[in-house]
């Protein structure tokens, strides 16, 4: 089974245009060049506890966007990961200065 954003913060404030999350593949946010990139991402976070990359995320109308990604996998009492927790910065302005 695919991972899906299966929660989201009530306070999100989407980017304008950006792709709906909730119930979404997480895949689905990034364009198909970033796929491998967000996969080796997320397993270096289910490894490691903690992954901050920086990526581009997808617009409705397909145009993207640069972010900088943080996620933490959440392990449950038996050392499995229970989920992932993750906030997305939209970095359009750093990288415009």
């Amino acid at each position: 089974m695919a991972a899906a954003c299966a929660r989201v913060w009530p306070g999100w404030i989407s980017p304008p245009g950006s792709v709906e999350i909730a119930g979404a593949p997480i895949l689905a946010m990034y364009p198909t060049d970033e796929h491998e990139r967000v996969r080796h991402a997320l397993a270096e976070a289910d490894r490691a506890g903690h992954v901050r990359f920086e990526t581009t995320n997808l617009r409705k109308d397909g145009s993207v966007f640069p972010v900088q990604m943080d996620v933490v996998s959440v392990r449950d009492a038996r050392g499995a990961r229970g989920y992932r927790v993750a906030t997305m910065q939209d970095s359009t302005e750093l990288k415009q200065v």
